[in-house]
């Protein structure tokens, strides 16, 4: 038998559509789109908005089988997807068919990164990906400077423990760690605290969440003058002393640009979350330790080599995904699964749901680091316009971590519960950890803290 034709995808009532774009689009757009308004996460975490979310998204899918819904979001009919054959079909097609520009995003990210890669598509796009692909050397795993930036985490990493007082670590010490690592491995020693460059971004991402009335922003200009500086003088040994000649097509600063953004706050809250869940499952730290004493030197290699704490960072994504929905746009009349799409089409995925949808997910709120991956996992994109900065951040993440538990335990305080269930929400902004020391004991077979 073949399968039935699927001739149009179900479409939600206006009341439905009302209440969708209430309870998922609403507080996402208000709590920052390009810069979290850390008050306005702790106040809809405080409501359980995402859990409000969670459960509409089940419920309207149960009372419209299928693997999309039409949906009016703020007046657009928008075409949104579940289903992992259109999830695979849309970002197969993605750069192309489905740009990953839609209006928001585009005005938004224009704001500071204008001409960045992820707001292209077409020629532009396939240019400023090759660009980036040289300098970040995607599908290597361990990119060709990793040692030099394996000792960058390892110096940032031990003066954040020495400087960390009543060692209690806090998301603001935390932050400012990763992002110092950023600086350096993107253009070297010389911008370690260069504080002000990371702020200026932080200020223009901020103002990027207005979406609607935008001017250009006072730090654009003082900022890329900074990054051009950093790029011209370029230091040995950081990413930006390895960037090719470039086309017309491609805008170099901006693609840098883009680099500070997803290497900061994106891959602190990454880390951070995942430190949360180690420290919150015995079973699951003495997994992890267990792998690293295998490793005590810790080379670039080794790093590489903790295949179970990348899995934990993984799963880690795939519960509390810093993105927690993306929208494509059909850049043309195409179809999607068979059915047409008009041009123009907004298409929205919705990860923190598609993750955990518990139709198409086994154990969705349990934490199983051995999940298997698949296109409707989106931690770092799939398909054409998957990141190509993914081998290097999760190189880091792994580095970072391994370097906080080496000789450190972490007791969060304050916590959420992280038994499983797992919260659909972790704010990594409320979290804390105590440092203890770690050391082996006489029989070198297990680690305890005391």
């Amino acid at each position: 038998m073949t399968a039935p034709v699927v001739r149009d995808f179900p479409e939600l009532s206006l009341p439905e559509s009302v209440v969708f774009t209430a309870v998922q689009i609403a507080p996402n757009t208000l709590a920052g789109l390009f810069s979290q308004r850390d008050n306005l996460v702790k106040v809809f975490d405080s409501l359980g908005t995402d859990l409000l979310a969670s459960r509409l998204l089940a419920d309207l899918r149960a009372a419209h089988p299928g693997d999309a819904l039409w949906v009016r979001v703020l007046g657009d009919r928008t075409l949104l997807v579940f289903g992992e054959t259109l999830l695979r079909e849309v970002l197969d097609r993605s750069g192309g068919d489905f740009a990953s520009d839609p209006a928001v995003k585009l005005r938004g990210m224009s704001h500071f990164q204008p001409e960045a890669l992820t707001i292209s598509h077409g020629e532009k796009w396939r240019a400023r990906r090759d660009f980036a692909e040289v300098a970040l050397s995607p599908g290597s795993r361990v990119h060709p400077l990793a040692p030099q930036f394996l000792s960058v985490v390892q110096r940032e990493i031990a003066v954040m423990k020495e400087g960390t007082r009543a060692y209690l670590l806090c998301w603001a010490e935390f932050e400012e760690a990763v992002e110092s690592i950023a600086r350096q491995v993107i253009f070297g020693s010389r911008a370690r605290d260069d504080r002000d460059l990371t702020a200026a971004l932080h200020a223009m991402m901020a103002e990027a969440n207005q979406v609607h009335g935008l001017r250009k922003s006072k730090h654009f200009d003082p900022f890329y003058r900074r990054v051009a500086h950093y790029v011209r003088t370029a230091e040995p040994g950081s990413l930006v002393s390895g960037l090719p000649p470039v086309s017309e097509e491609v805008s170099a600063l901006t693609q840098v640009t883009h680099w500070v953004f997803a290497m900061s706050g994106t891959l602190a809250a990454n880390v951070f979350r995942t430190l949360a869940v180690i420290s919150g499952q015995p079973l699951v730290e003495w997994q992890v330790r267990d792998e690293l004493r295998s490793a005590p030197g810790l080379t670039s290699s080794d790093v590489d080599g903790l295949k179970h704490l990348e899995s934990c960072l993984y799963e880690s994504m795939r519960l509390w995904p810093t993105t927690p929905m993306f929208g494509r746009r059909a850049t043309a009349a195409t179809t999607l699964g068979g059915v047409p799409i008009p041009a123009g089409t907004p298409l929205l995925v919705v990860n923190s749901f598609n993750h955990r949808d518990p139709v198409s997910v086994p154990e969705p709120d349990a934490f199983v680091p051995s999940r298997p991956a698949g296109y409707r996992f989106n931690q770092f994109s799939n398909g054409r316009q998957s990141c190509p900065g993914r081998d290097l951040a999760v190189f880091l993440a792994k580095a970072i971590l391994a370097e906080l538990l080496a000789d450190c335990r972490f007791v969060e305080q304050a916590r959420p519960s992280l038994a499983e269930p797992m919260p659909v929400s972790l704010n990594h902004f409320l979290l804390r950890f105590a440092m203890e020391p770690v050391k082996q004991d006489d029989s070198g077979e297990r680690l305890y803290h005391g």
